[in-house]
């Protein structure tokens, strides 16, 4: 018998034998013992280990080229002490080959943008030594988009120097986060120093500011951005005699700081303007020797101010609106103008500001989806907010009975004054339904009190849902200049058993909006007519009834795609006749 095969059939046996013995091989169980689950075998937790992040590649290069040559993600580049006039570049406006950068059209020229790039630095020698320069006016500088962890630093950067009108901005950063300007100086005729678009954790720290025509700093749409250090002056086109707009326009952001700056010799119609920005920090800045038209201009929400000197400004308005918000300081106080000049320089750690306990009210949470039961205005206040149903249990819901009518507002709604009172205006929410508990909609009613006001007005909202309750003006009898429903700028709407009435001038009135559904909804007694809408298209009525108002019943100015039971509706002006809509013709608007 072959040797090697006797080997293996020992070691075969062998092996059998220890896995029996190790599998405990034994007689049948018991008949009648109890039949016993058996425990998973407990597992060890995985370890994992993080991937190291990628080193950064370092160049160092002293012209255009080389310069567009070294981008790349994870890339430092050390720029050379020199001028570098993107104009001269070989490629400059053609078709780059490179997927990390491009050439886009301006009216004059190309601007040099920078696309899905993470891990960038470009630095200088310092502010006094390298210079990054465009020649088309209405270009920017530098663009970012879509890029992460980039840092732009020790450098400056700007259009050329000749005088003239100007439309680019310097560094631009359009859908970025954790970006990084540190120690630049950004001049004009620049008109925006850093502007950023729909951007988070972008940082500008001790950098210069000087001699752009509009702003500073533009945001919109931004979170959690930082501005600290450094300076702004000589803004504003003075050969034109034409002021800058404002130094920091900040529109649609949270979480914005601006501290430590030194503002002066500017020429510019506001300081600050916050629209619509909730956490808005102004502290420790010297604001001196500026000419402005207005100082402050806060819409919506207060913006804190606090440590800081404003000195020697030709000032003709503290705030844009003395009526409205007001800028409050670090203990929450309201500052009159007054406060505001006898403000004195001090140092506040932007760190030791909670913006959030003198901000709006934040919404209530709850899981995407989710349906929340209110049977209390306030209630129905604090659950404004986005992907949620409100489910409205209660027979009257009266506005006006708000513990904080007229005052304040949450992260989604604002209240908007009007000449006898406020109105409530939802704003920028989406998947939002607000439908009553009780199946009859006459069983449920919003209402609001001030004739001038609208009931609901919504803003920029998505996904919009409003079921099966009743909304209109309290019924006592006088004149009347608000409406019912209100929208603007909004998409995805519908109505759907809802009952609007007077003494609301217009059951619904939209402008700008898309995909209008209005399903077995009553539209009654209001005193200029049942429905007016502008500019919005793909609107389907269902089921509706508009009784008992003026002609025409159904205005429909530049609208698109509209349609009554399935059949279109073209021209812009109806009345109802026996329940449909029939054309008028010979209305027009006065």
């Amino acid at each position: 018998m072959n040797d090697r095969n006797t080997i293996m059939k020992l070691l075969a046996a062998v092996l059998a034998l220890l896995l029996l013995a190790g599998c405990g091989a034994a007689g049948p169980e018991p008949t009648d013992a109890p039949e016993v689950s058996a425990a998973p075998a407990a597992t060890a937790e995985p370890v994992v280990t993080p991937a190291p992040e990628p080193e950064a590649e370092v160049v160092r290069v002293s012209t255009v080229d080389e310069f567009l040559d070294a981008v790349a993600p994870h890339t430092t580049i050390l720029l050379s002490a020199g001028t570098y006039d993107l104009s001269t570049a070989s490629n400059y406006g053609k078709p780059s080959n490179s997927g990390c950068y491009a050439w886009v059209s301006a009216v004059d020229g190309f601007s040099l943008e920078f696309h899905n790039l993470e891990g960038l630095s470009i630095l200088g020698e310092g502010a006094d030594r390298v210079t990054i320069s465009a020649v088309p006016r209405y270009a920017n500088v530098l663009q970012f988009v879509s890029c992460r962890d980039v840092t732009v630093a020790e450098l400056t950067a700007g259009h050329t120097k000749e005088p003239g009108f100007c439309c680019g901005g310097v560094l631009s950063f359009e859908r970025c986060s954790g970006c990084t300007v540190r120690q630049c100086g950004l001049f004009g005729c620049g008109t925006v120093g850093v502007q950023a678009v729909d951007s988070t954790a972008l940082r500008v720290e001790d950098t210069a500011v000087y001699e752009c025509s509009y702003n500073a700093l533009s945001l919109v749409s931004c979170e959690d951005v930082r501005v600290t250090g450094g300076e702004v002056y000589r803004c504003g086109r003075r050969e034109e005699d034409a002021r800058a707009s404002s130094l920091f326009d900040i529109q649609d952001s949270s979480g914005v700081c601006i501290a430590g700056l030194s503002v002066r010799d500017n020429y510019a119609e506001l300081l600050l303007r916050g629209d619509h920005s909730p956490g808005i920090l102004f502290l420790s800045n010297t604001v001196k020797d500026n000419d402005f038209a207005v100082l402050l201009s806060p819409q919506r929400f207060a913006p804190i101010v606090d440590g800081c000197l404003f000195a020697d400004n030709v000032l003709q308005f503290w705030y844009l609106n003395p009526e409205g918000v007001k800028a409050v300081d670090t203990d929450g106080r309201e500052l009159a103008q007054e406060e505001l000049a006898a403000m004195a320089l001090r140092e506040i750690d932007p760190d030791s500001v909670s913006a959030a306990a003198f901000g709006p009210a934040a919404a209530l949470d709850v899981a995407p989806g989710a349906e929340v039961t209110v049977t209390t205005v306030d209630e129905f206040l604090a659950a404004i907010g986005p992907e949620r149903t409100i489910v409205l249990d209660g027979a009257l819901f009266d506005l006006s009975a708000a513990s904080g009518y007229g005052v304040g507002g949450g992260l989604y709604y604002y209240w908007q004054e009007t000449y006898d009172g406020p109105e409530l205006v939802i704003d920028s929410v989406k998947g939002l339904t607000i439908k009553a508990a009780a199946d009859d909609p006459k069983a449920t009613t919003l209402s609001a009190v001030p004739r001038y006001a609208d009931v609901l007005s919504f803003t920029n909202c998505e996904d919009l849902a409003l079921i099966g309750f009743t909304a209109g003006h309290t019924k006592e009898p006088g004149f009347c200049a608000g409406g019912v429903l209100t929208l603007a700028d909004c998409s995805g709407i519908t109505l759907d058993g809802m009952r609007l009435y007077g003494c609301g001038i217009l059951g619904v009135e939209a402008s700008w909006c898309s995909a209008f559904k209005l399903i077995d909804t009553e539209i009654y007694e209001c005193s200029d007519g049942g429905v007016q809408m502008y500019y919005t298209n793909g609107i389907e009525f269902t089921g509706c009834s508009i009784r008992d108002v003026p002609s025409p019943a159904l205005c429909l100015v530049v609208c698109g795609d509209v349609s009554w039971n399935g059949e279109p509706l073209t021209a812009e002006y109806y009345d109802m006749e026996d329940g449909a809509p029939v054309e008028v013709r010979s209305y027009a608007v006065g």
